[in-house]
C-alpha cells in the first residue's frame, strides 16, 4: 500500500475522538445495527464502523470479521479519514495504492472497498463507515448517499452515547457531592467524638458552642455542661482577667499571639480544681461573617514523661557511643556531621563543636574527601553496609588507616536518611602484615640463594669426582698393560662403585633443586629390574660386612624382568632403602631382598631385623623382621 500521511490536525482529530471514550468499549446494538444497514443496502458480506487512533484502526462494530483491530498503515480506513466524501475502490487489485496491501493478498482478500468519513460534531474525521467484499464490484450514487446518511446516524449515536454519559456522570458527581457532604458530616462528628484531644469551639464572647467527648477524660466535664459556659472556667482564677482583655482586644484589632499562632504550652483547671499542663492551639474561622475560634488542647503529662526518659537515654546512649575508643559518626545526605564522639572527632583532628553541622569538604583535603564521599554515596544509593579501609591525616603527622563499616541510615518514614560509620584504626596491623610480607620476601630470597648454592655445590662437587671416576676407569683399562694384584683389582672396584654412587648422591642434590623449583622430571623408559637391583647391591655391600649385616638375595631363574620405570630414580629408592635396612640393623643381623610378580606388576620388598620404625611415624606401625 502507498503511504498515507495523517490528516491535518491529527492532534485535534485524536482530541475528538478520545473525548468520545469508546475505545475499546464492548458491543453496542446502536452501532450493530448501522453495520447490518450498511451491508444490507450495499449488499456486502463484510460492514464495519470504525475509529482510527494514532496506531491502529479498531472495529467498534464488525460484521463479517472475526477481529477487532488491524494496524493503520495497513488499512484502507487510514486513506477513507484523510478525504471529506467517501472512499470507493471497485478492484483493490487494479488500483496501485492497494494491490499489495496484505488484507488484499491475504485474508479477508478485499477485493471492493468503500468508506465514508465519520465526522464529529467539531469537524474532525475520527474514523470510517465502510462495506467490503472479496469481489470487485460498484455501488450506485443513491448507495453512497445513504452510506453517508448512515455515517451521519454514527455520529448521532456517538453524540448521544457521550450526552448520556455526562448526564450519567453529572448525576453521578451530584449524588457522589451529598454522599460526600454527609459523610464529611458523619466524619467530623466522629473525630470529634473520638478524637484523643479535646476540642471546643467558641463564640466572639468567649461563650463555648460544642466540645467533644475527650473534655470528660481531660477536664472532668461532661460535653454538654461545657456548651454556654465563659471558656474561663477552664483556666486558672489569675488568668481569667488577662484572657478577658485579649479577647476584647482581638475582636477590635484582629491581632493577637494567641489566635492562629503556634502551639503554645498554658496551664488549665479541671472540674476538681486541680491544674495540669497542655498544649492549646487556637484558629479562627468565619460562619455568616461571624468568627468561630477552635481550641485544640492535649495533655502533654505523658509526653513531658517520655521527654525525660527519652533525655535520660539519649545521654546514656551519648555516654556510651562517645566511651567507645573506635570512632562512631552518622552524616546526612548531604555529608553533614551529626553525631561524632570523642574517638571521631581525634581521628578527624577538630572538636566535636566544630565538626557538628559540616562537612568533610571543611575538615579534610580534597583528595580525602573524594574517597570518603564516594563511599558514603554508594552506601546510600545501594542500602547496603560496607567495609572499606580509609586513610586519613594522622595528629602526630603522617596517615592513619581503619576499618571503616558504613550503613544506611534509615528514617522514621523507611527511606535513607544519611549514613552510620563506626571505624577501627588498624594501622599498626597493616604495618605488622607489611612486615610479615617482606620477612617472606626475605625468607623466599634466602630459600632460592640455599637452592643456587646447593646447585653450585653440587656442580663443583662433580669435576674433582669426575677426576676420580676418570682415573679409576684408567686403571681398569691398563690392566691389560700394568695388571694389578687381586686386592688393588677390588679397591679400584670399590673406588669405582663409590665414585659413581657419590656421583648419583650429588645428583640427587641437584634433584633436590630441581624439586624446590618445580623442574624435576621422569624419564620413564623400559628397564630391567633385576639388574637395577643388581648394581644397587654393590654399592651397599661394602656397607654390611663391616657393620655385621648378612643380605640375603637369591636370584630367580627365568628371564630378565622388564619394567617402566626412571632407572635413576628407582635405583635411588633401592640403595636408600637397602642402606637404610643395614644402617639400622644390628649386629649379625640379616637383610632379606625378595620379589613377587603379579597382574602388571612387580613388588620389590626389603626386610630387616632391625627395631623398626616407632609406633605413629610415618603413620605405619613397626613389624618385627624375621
Amino acid at each position: 500500500m502507498t503511504p498515507q500521511a495523517a490528516p491535518q490536525s491529527e492532534a485535534e482529530r485524536l482530541k475528538a475522538l478520545w473525548a468520545y471514550d469508546i475505545l475499546d468499549t464492548g458491543p453496542e446494538a446502536a452501532f450493530d445495527r448501522i453495520a447490518r444497514l450498511a451491508a444490507a443496502l450495499t449488499g456486502t458480506p463484510i460492514a464495519l464502523v470504525t475509529l482510527v487512533d494514532e496506531r491502529r484502526v479498531w472495529f467498534k462494530a464488525a460484521l463479517g470479521l472475526d477481529v477487532r483491530e488491524v494496524p493503520r498503515e495497513q488499512s484502507f480506513c487510514n486513506q477513507a479519514i484523510v478525504g471529506d466524501q467517501a472512499l470507493v475502490i471497485e478492484d483493490t487489485r487494479a488500483d496501485p495504492r492497494f494491490a499489495d496491501t496484505p488484507a488484499v493478498l491475504g485474508p479477508p482478500h478485499v477485493r471492493f472497498y468503500a468508506g465514508t468519513p465519520l465526522r464529529s460534531r467539531s469537524g474532525h474525521t475520527v474514523g470510517a463507515l465502510c462495506v467490503i467484499d472479496r469481489e470487485p464490484r460498484q455501488l450506485e450514487a443513491g448507495q453512497i448517499a445513504r452510506l453517508d446518511d448512515l455515517a451521519e446516524s454514527v455520529i448521532d449515536a456517538l453524540e448521544l452515547r457521550l450526552a448520556v454519559r455526562q448526564s450519567q456522570a453529572e448525576a453521578d458527581a451530584l449524588r457522589a457531592t451529598q454522599q460526600a457532604l454527609a459523610a464529611s458530616e458523619a466524619r467530623y462528628r466522629s473525630v470529634l467524638d473520638t478524637a484523643v484531644d479535646a476540642i471546643l469551639t467558641m463564640d466572639r464572647r468567649g461563650r463555648i458552642d460544642s466540645a467533644n467527648a475527650a473534655c470528660l477524660r481531660l477536664f472532668g466535664y461532661q460535653p454538654e455542661e461545657l456548651i454556654g459556659q465563659d471558656i474561663g472556667l477552664l483556666m486558672p482564677r489569675s488568668e481569667v482577667a488577662h484572657h478577658d482583655k485579649a479577647l476584647a482586644r482581638y475582636d477590635r484589632t484582629r491581632s493577637s499571639r494567641i489566635v492562629n499562632g503556634p502551639v503554645r504550652e498554658v496551664t488549665a483547671r479541671c472540674k476538681d480544681g486541680t491544674l495540669l499542663s497542655i498544649h492549646l492551639a487556637v484558629s479562627e474561622a468565619m460562619v455568616a461573617g461571624e468568627p468561630i475560634f477552635t481550641g485544640i488542647i492535649r495533655d502533654i503529662t505523658e509526653q513531658r514523661a517520655v521527654q525525660a526518659e527519652l533525655l535520660n537515654t539519649l545521654s546514656l546512649m551519648h555516654a556510651v557511643v562517645d566511651s567507645s575508643e573506635d570512632p562512631i559518626f552518622i552524616k546526612d545526605l548531604d555529608g553533614r556531621y551529626l553525631l561524632v564522639n570523642s574517638a571521631c572527632a581525634k581521628a578527624i583532628g577538630h572538636p566535636p563543636e566544630k565538626i557538628l553541622g559540616r562537612c568533610d569538604t571543611d575538615l579534610l583535603p580534597a583528595e580525602v574527601v573524594a574517597r570518603l564521599r564516594a563511599i558514603d554515596q554508594t552506601v546510600a544509593s545501594s542500602g547496603r553496609t560496607v567495609s572499606v579501609e580509609e586513610r586519613l591525616p594522622a595528629a602526630a603527622g603522617g596517615t592513619a588507616t581503619y576499618l571503616s563499616t558504613k550503613s544506611p541510615l534509615i528514617g522514621a518514614n523507611g527511606m535513607i536518611a544519611g549514613v552510620v560509620g563506626i571505624a577501627r584504626d588498624i594501622t599498626a596491623r597493616k604495618a605488622n602484615e607489611e612486615a610479615m610480607v617482606q620477612a617472606k620476601e626475605a625468607a623466599d630470597h634466602a630459600n632460592s640463594a640455599k637452592t643456587e648454592f646447593l646447585s653450585a655445590m653440587s656442580h663443583e662437587l662433580r669435576t674433582p669426582l669426575n677426576a676420580v671416576l676418570g682415573f679409576s676407569q684408567m686403571l681398569e683399562i691398563n690392566e691389560r698393560k700394568e695388571p694389578l694384584t687381586p686386592t688393588q683389582r677390588r679397591c679400584v672396584e670399590h673406588i669405582h662403585r663409590a665414585g659413581s654412587h657419590l656421583l648419583e648422591l650429588i645428583n640427587e642434590i641437584l634433584d633436590l633443586a630441581k624439586i624446590e623449583t618445580g623442574r624435576l622430571s621422569l624419564q620413564i623408559d623400559t628397564v630391567d629390574a633385576r639388574e637395577v637391583l643388581l648394581e644397587s647391591l654393590a654399592l651397599v655391600t661394602p656397607m654390611a660386612e663391616p657393620a655385621g649385616v648378612a643380605i640375603r638375595f637369591t636370584l630367580p631363574s627365568g628371564p630378565p624382568i622388564q619394567v617402566l620405570a626412571d632407572h635413576t630414580r628407582l635405583k635411588q629408592v633401592l640403595v636408600n632403602l637397602l642402606s637404610n635396612a643395614i644402617k639400622y640393623n644390628r649386629r649379625g643381623g640379616l637383610v632379606t631382598i625378595a620379589e613377587s610378580i603379579g597382574p602388571g606388576r612387580l613388588r620389590l620388598t626389603v626386610t630387616d631385623t632391625g627395631r623398626g620404625i616407632a609406633p605413629g611415624c610415618a603413620g605405619i606401625a613397626p613389624e618385627p623382621g624375621p
